[in-house]
């Protein structure tokens, strides 16, 4: 009955997420953590058996620097540009950028709590990052804003420009996009977190701000075929280069 429930489900993570919620359960009435269990358990074993399947894994996908201009011009000109700087440059999950323009109460620089740029700081708190554990309910911080960042947000700030776009346009703007990566999972958060890895060289550093652990992003996030020079160009591109270049 259990392993027909975990496989009820094709996609493999989807599979490991319910035998790990279905085993912390029976582990839960075997007595686990579990004050109304303490004398007499309430299975005397866990009916489980049940082995992740092996899984291909696949290439990491990413925007390169070229493609990168290319996807802010069009946003630039879809009134987007605010949404895509922010989701590259903060490394935020989506679910969380929606939280962070939700709680922070608003959809500019200005308006939004949790920019504040007087300590050159973005607060991603426990609300926006939202971790089950609470172990990790502390929330975290991007401190220390790097200057090209905090140009773009100067520049939104002065300019009234918003920082958050509705879905259907976003995903529009994907699928009218004549690059295929366009389409590819998280492509913006691979890109990101790619480019800040590669940038400057702290695993740590990088981890933090992105909300995982540094396994995680060298398993599933960071594609090393982006060479440092387009990690370096983006970590150059202003909004004064990105005039000259012809995104604003």
């Amino acid at each position: 009955m259990w392993t027909a429930f975990i496989e009820k489900k094709k996609h493999p993570v989807t599979q490991r997420s319910r035998y790990i919620y279905v085993k912390a359960f029976l582990s839960f009435c075997n007595g686990k953590n579990n004050p109304e269990a303490t004398e007499r358990r309430w299975l005397d074993s866990i009916p489980l058996c049940w082995e992740a399947p092996k899984t291909e894994t696949h290439e990491i996908v990413s925007y390169n620097f070229e493609e990168v201009v290319d996807v802010l011009k069009e946003a630039n000109k879809n009134g987007a540009l605010g949404f895509y700087v922010m989701r590259l440059f903060s490394m935020m999950r989506s679910h969380e950028y929606e939280r962070f323009i939700d709680l922070g109460g608003g959809d500019t620089i200005q308006s939004n709590r949790f920019i504040d740029l007087s300590n050159n700081r973005i607060t991603i708190n426990n609300f926006v990052y939202r971790k089950r554990g609470n172990s990790e309910n502390r929330g975290r911080y991007y401190n220390d804003l790097h200057p090209t960042f905090r140009l773009w947000l100067e520049y939104f700030k002065a300019n009234n420009i918003k920082i958050w776009s509705n879905h259907k346009l976003i995903k529009r703007l994907t699928n009218e996009s004549n690059n295929p990566k366009a389409k590819a999972h998280n492509i913006l958060r691979h890109t990101a977190i790619t480019f800040h890895a590669i940038r400057f060289s702290d695993p740590l550093r990088t981890a933090y701000i992105a909300g995982n652990s540094v396994g995680i992003i060298s398993n599933h996030y960071l594609n090393m075929n982006i060479g440092k020079v387009d990690a370096e160009s983006f970590y150059d591109l202003t909004p004064h280069r990105a005039k000259e270049l012809g995104i604003i």
